[in-house]
């Protein structure tokens, strides 16, 4: 993105005769351009890369333009949060026949943009299943990234391991894990033969926990955190962590350049 200055400082908006100038050329050569914003001021937790690109087609009124600067503004209070753990604010290289590559794109965030958290392991008579992992925040493939956090940029929490507690005569115990903040749902299967506890599901800024019994009450992760070993305890005794689900990542971006305006309260890996 071409930038103009005049007296030492950037120049942002331009008029000629009256008007603003979009853009602005010098033999040939784009020498200004402003930037495209689109402020985002309601919550969803539906972020996915089809919304981020329906964002962006309705700025534009159309696929985006070459060579284009945009700036996103999360407003304070605003929550995005990824669809699923497979989702993100996800920005695509490859859409419009690549032409998001050639941009430049700004995330200013004054808001909370998270990742979806892992859901609890499940369980069954002698075995226990490892939480799931929390899903990313921002995914950029390809697109040049500047980011200026002023809220919160976090993965969402991993679930928390199953458990299972078995003590010959006493009976058996089994207990599915619990959610990843944010809203990571409680481990849905427990076959157990006995005695049995489902986890609870996370809230917004709570993780969820596994559920009764002997090992269970397992937290899973909040924000950017890795979700509680469960425990895989055998009748003779011998016992096993059951792992809790990893941490999604902050941000990720590949294949592009990415910078920092302003880092801010990160939860989770970020470059």
């Amino acid at each position: 993105m071409p930038k103009t200055y005049l007296d030492g400082r950037e120049i942002k908006r331009w008029w000629l005769d009256g008007r603003e100038v979009s853009r602005s050329y010098l033999d040939g050569r784009l020498v200004f351009q402003k930037e495209v914003t689109i402020s985002i001021d309601a919550s969803t937790t539906q972020v996915n890369a089809e919304w981020v690109s329906f964002l962006l087609y309705n700025a534009f009124i159309g696929p985006v333009r070459a060579n284009s600067t945009i700036r996103f503004i999360v407003k304070a209070g605003v929550h995005l949060i990824a669809a699923n753990t497979s989702s993100s604010f996800s920005l695509d290289g490859n859409i419009w026949n690549s032409t998001l590559r050639s941009c430049q794109i700004i995330i200013e965030n004054h808001g909370f943009i998270l990742g979806r958290g892992g859901q609890g392991g499940d369980t069954g008579p002698g075995w226990q299943n490892a939480g799931q992992a929390g899903g990313p925040a921002i995914i950029s493939q390809g697109v040049p990234l500047l980011v200026a956090n002023y809220g919160v940029i976090a993965g969402g929490g991993g679930g928390s391991g199953a458990t299972g507690w078995y003590d010959g005569g006493s009976g058996n115990y089994n207990s599915t894990g619990g959610g990843g903040a944010p809203f990571g749902s409680g481990g849905p299967t427990n076959n157990g033969s006995d005695n049995k506890w489902w986890g609870s599901a996370a809230s917004f800024d709570t993780p969820g926990h596994s559920g009764g019994g002997p090992g269970g009450n397992v937290p899973g992760g909040n924000w950017g955190e890795q979700g509680g070993d469960g425990l895989f305890k055998q009748a003779g005794g011998a016992r096993s962590a059951v792992a809790g689900g990893a941490a999604g990542a902050a941000i990720i971006c590949n294949n592009a350049a990415f910078g920092w305006i302003n880092r801010g309260d990160i939860r989770g890996n970020a470059p």
